[in-house]
C-alpha cells in the first residue's frame, strides 16, 4: 500500500512552483498516468532533464522537492547535460536531504516537520533512524556542505543560488569581497565629434576629473580594486591617466597645484589596473566576453562610465549591487524607471519584487518599442555578474542590430539561475549624450562650489 504523504496535487504544494522558480527551475506538469520523462525512480516519482522538473499530480511533494534540490547541488558540468540521473556523491546526497527540509519551511502548512515524517514514511534511510534525528542531531557536516557552496549562510537561510564553482572557489580563499570591476571603454564616442576625434569621450572632463575616474572612484569605494579596461584604437590616453606623468609632477610639485593630483594618486595607490583590446565593436556582450582574459573565473562588476551615478550622499551604486550580491550571490544589475516613449534606448526588464525595489527577473528586452516593453524598468550600466556569463555569452547567438547582447546573454542565464535587477538609490546622469553631459558638469559644479 502507497504510504500517505502529501503529493504535489495537494493545496499546500500550490507555492512549488514560484519556490522553485528563484532557482530556474521550471515545473513540467504531465498528465495522470502517463509516465515521468526524466524519473530516476520510475512509477509517479519526479523527474528531471535540464532545468525542467516533470512532475504529475499524484507525484509525492517529497520527490519534488528531493529532485529539484538534486538540481541546484550538482556541479555546473553536471547540470549542463542533466537528464534522469542526477549522480553525486555521498556528502551531496546528504546536503540534498538537508536543502528539501529547509525548502518545506518555504511551503506554508507543510513545514520541516511534515517533509522529516513524509521522508521517513517513503523509506529514506537515515543515520539515527529517523529524518528528524538526523537533521537535528547528526547532519551538520551536510550543513557545512551547503554553507560551503553558498547555497545557505551561516544562519541556515538560503541563498537562492545554484551551486557553481566560484563559489567553492570563494570559499576557499576565505573572502566574500568582489575584488575586479570591468569597464568598457572601446566605443568610438561618435555623438561627440569632433571632440572625440583624437581624445577618447571617457577622459573627457566633468568640471575638473575625466568621466572614467568617477566610475573607478565608485568601484573602489564599492572594495573592487583590480580595475580592467577593455580598450580599443586611440584609448592609449586612459592607461595614461591612471599613470605616473613625471614631467607634469616634477612641474608642480611643491606648488599649491600639486594637491590636484591626490584623487588621482589614490586611485593608483590603491587599485591594480589591467587592460586588453577590443578589436571589433560587436556590442556591449562581446565587450565583457573579451574582459574574460582579464577577469577569470571569479565574479566582477560591470561599470559603463557613459552612465555617471551619484549616489546622493549614501553608498554609491556598485556598493549597492556588491551588498545584494552578498546575500543572494547570483548575477544583478541596476535599473531605473524611464518614460515609456524612451525605453528604445535601453534593454527593459519585466519580474517580481521580492524585496522593495529588488525584482527577481521574468523577463528582459532589448531596446523596445514602447509595445514591445515588458515594462518602464530600464538597466543601467551597473552590473554585477556571476562568470558563467562568459560560457553564456559563447553560446548566445547575435542578436540586435547583429551584435552580442549581455541582455539575451543575462536572460539566459535567469531561466537556469536568477538574476536579480535592483532599483537604485541617486541619480544617474546618461553622459552618452549631449544633454546629460552638460546635467552631469552643471551638478558636479554646484558640488564643488559648495566643498562637497
Amino acid at each position: 500500500m502507497t504510504p500517505a504523504v502529501l503529493l504535489c496535487s495537494d493545496d499546500l504544494a500550490a507555492p512549488l512552483p514560484d519556490l522553485l522558480h528563484k532557482y530556474g527551475v521550471l515545473i513540467q506538469w504531465v498528465e495522470h498516468d502517463e509516465p515521468i520523462p526524466g524519473s530516476f525512480w520510475g512509477e509517479g516519482e519526479a523527474g528531471l532533464i535540464d532545468n525542467r522538473l516533470y512532475l504529475r499530480p499524484d507525484t509525492p511533494l517529497h520527490s519534488a522537492l528531493h529532485e529539484a534540490c538534486h538540481y541546484i547541488c550538482m556541479d555546473p558540468e553536471r547540470r549542463k547535460g542533466l537528464h534522469t540521473d542526477a549522480g553525486g556523491d555521498y556528502d551531496e546526497e546528504n546536503a540534498v536531504c538537508y536543502l528539501q527540509i529547509l525548502l518545506a519551511e518555504h511551503l506554508p502548512g507543510v513545514g520541516a516537520a511534515r517533509m522529516q515524517q513524509d521522508m521517513d514514511s517513503w523509506g529514506y534511510s537515515f543515520r539515527l533512524g529517523s529524518a528528524r534525528a538526523w537533521f537535528e542531531q547528526d547532519a551538520q557536516d551536510a550543513l557545512d556542505w551547503l554553507i560551503r557552496f553558498r547555497i545557505v549562510d551561516n544562519d541556515r537561510q538560503s541563498t537562492w543560488n545554484l551551486r557553481t564553482i566560484e563559489t567553492e572557489v570563494i570559499s576557499k580563499k576565505g573572502s566574500e569581497m568582489i575584488k575586479k570591476c570591468l569597464f568598457p571603454a572601446a566605443g568610438y564616442g561618435t555623438r561627440f565629434l569632433p571632440a572625440t576625434k583624437a581624445m577618447p569621450k571617457e577622459v573627457m572632463p566633468i568640471v575638473d576629473k575625466p568621466l572614467i575616474q568617477y566610475g573607478v572612484e565608485e568601484a573602489l569605494d564599492a572594495g573592487m580594486y583590480d580595475i580592467a579596461m577593455v580598450t580599443g584604437r586611440g584609448k592609449r590616453a586612459l592607461e595614461d591617466h591612471f599613470d605616473v606623468s613625471y614631467e607634469l609632477e616634477q612641474q608642480i610639485i611643491g606648488t599649491d597645484k600639486e594637491s590636484k593630483l591626490d584623487d588621482i594618486r589614490r586611485l593608483m595607490d590603491e587599485c591594480n589596473f589591467s587592460y586588453t583590446r577590443q578589436k571589433e565593436m560587436k556590442g556591449l556582450g562581446h565587450a565583457i566576453l573579451t574582459g574574460e582574459t582579464l577577469i577569470g573565473p571569479e565574479p566582477f562588476g560591470v561599470i559603463l562610465a557613459d552612465d555617471l551615478c551619484d549616489g546622493g550622499g549614501g553608498d554609491g551604486v556598485m556598493t549597492q549591487l556588491a551588498k545584494i550580491y552578498a546575500k543572494y550571490r547570483c548575477s544583478v544589475v541596476a535599473i531605473e524607471e524611464v518614460p515609456t516613449e524612451e525605453v528604445y534606448k535601453y534593454g527593459v526588464i519585466a519580474g517580481s519584487e521580492i524585496e522593495n525595489g529588488l525584482f527577481m527577473i521574468s523577463d528582459m528586452v532589448e531596446k523596445p518599442t514602447p509595445e514591445e516593453a515588458p515594462s518602464n524598468l530600464a538597466i543601467i550600466g551597473r552590473y554585477i555578474l556571476t562568470p558563467d556569463i562568459f560560457d553564456i555569452l559563447r553560446e548566445t547567438p547575435p542578436g540586435r542590430g547583429g551584435e552580442l547582447q549581455i541582455t539575451d546573454a543575462l536572460m539566459l542565464q535567469a531561466k537556469r539561475n536568477m538574476v536579480l535587477a535592483y532599483k537604485f538609490r541617486g541619480h544617474r546622469f546618461d553622459c552618452g549624450s549631449m544633454e546629460g553631459f552638460v546635467a552631469a558638469t552643471n551638478h558636479y559644479y554646484e558640488l564643488s562650489k559648495n566643498g562637497d
